[in-house]
């Protein structure tokens, strides 16, 4: 049986070997966003910078805390600071990429009652994950312990509210998507169909691995697994950002006779597309069929 220390450490050296691959998915992703979609909000792609730099912040805390941990005080009962300061940059990470998407969807909805639940369940991730990192900074490893059990309800509800705000916006996109959908041109249906595809894939991911921290937080006393998902999780969400910003490129490319300068490119976000993406296509559908017998067929 390991020890606590060798769990948590265990942990932590595969999730930084996981979460730093991420980290390099994601800045190839981030070189080319900014080279394919210049065209895009200045906002978006401002917030698309920050959360990478945030994450990139994050990254080097938790390398640090491990070569502290392992290498420069070994025998030290506490916990690192910079581990600490780590989990206030997984807070703001997690939390920013959720109100974007939540963003998102109030463009999409013209509607504020959703979107207003993500963000208040988005600020209630980030205000929970900076409390607890307050209460446990810089505390003996056996206070850090009593900690996570005392504050157990803390985390739950943490992680909880992660999933669920990560599942409305997926299942409410996809519903969205899906009565578009009904009764449009063929062409139309196929773009859909991509842009359900990357909401579940992406939504579910995060959605999935909340779920087993928080499983795994209330029924394993070892710490290492739902230690190195906490790091892994928050890596994945710049990751599936970037990744869904960049999958409009698929859909450029069954758009043959689209202006990769405007058009769905200007106004489609892969996971949240404007409320007239739909119309627009549908319109540039409409007039190639009057002018082409066999549009159908593509």
């Amino acid at each position: 049986m390991l020890t606590y220390q060798q769990s948590f450490i265990g942990g932590m050296q595969v999730a930084l070997l996981l979460s730093s691959a991420m980290w390099g998915i994601t800045s190839l992703q981030m070189a080319t966003y900014y080279r394919k979609f210049q065209q895009d909000f200045q906002l978006l792609k401002i917030l698309v910078g920050v959360i990478w730099v945030f994450d990139t912040v994050y990254i080097v805390c938790i390398a640090c805390a491990f070569y502290e941990m392992t290498v420069l005080d070994v025998n030290s009962d506490k916990i690192p600071l910079v581990m600490s300061a780590g989990a206030g940059v997984a807070s703001v990470v997690q939390s920013l990429v959720q109100a974007v998407y939540a963003f998102r969807l109030y463009r999409l909805l013209k509607n504020i009652y959703i979107p207003a639940l993500c963000w208040i369940a988005a600020s209630y991730n980030f205000a929970a994950g900076i409390a607890f990192d307050c209460i446990t900074a810089n505390q003996p490893k056996a206070r850090f312990v009593q900690l996570e059990r005392e504050f157990q309800w803390l985390l739950s509800s943490l992680y909880s509210a992660t999933a669920a705000v990560d599942v409305v916006i997926t299942v409410t996109l996809c519903y969205i998507l899906l009565k578009k959908r009904s009764g449009a041109p063929r062409r139309t249906i196929n773009i859909l169909d991509h842009l359900i595809l990357y909401t579940i894939q992406t939504g579910l991911i995060t959605s999935i691995v909340a779920i087993l921290i928080v499983v795994l937080f209330d029924t394993i006393q070892q710490p290492g697994i739902w230690i190195s998902l906490t790091i892994v999780i928050t890596t994945l969400y710049p990751t599936t950002l970037i990744t869904m910003l960049n999958g409009r490129s698929v859909l450029l490319r069954n758009l043959p006779h689209q202006d990769s300068s405007g058009g769905l490119s200007t106004v489609c976000i892969t996971t949240v597309p404007e409320s007239h993406l739909s119309a627009s296509v549908l319109e540039r559908d409409t007039a190639q069929t009057k002018s082409s017998a066999n549009l159908d067929e593509c």
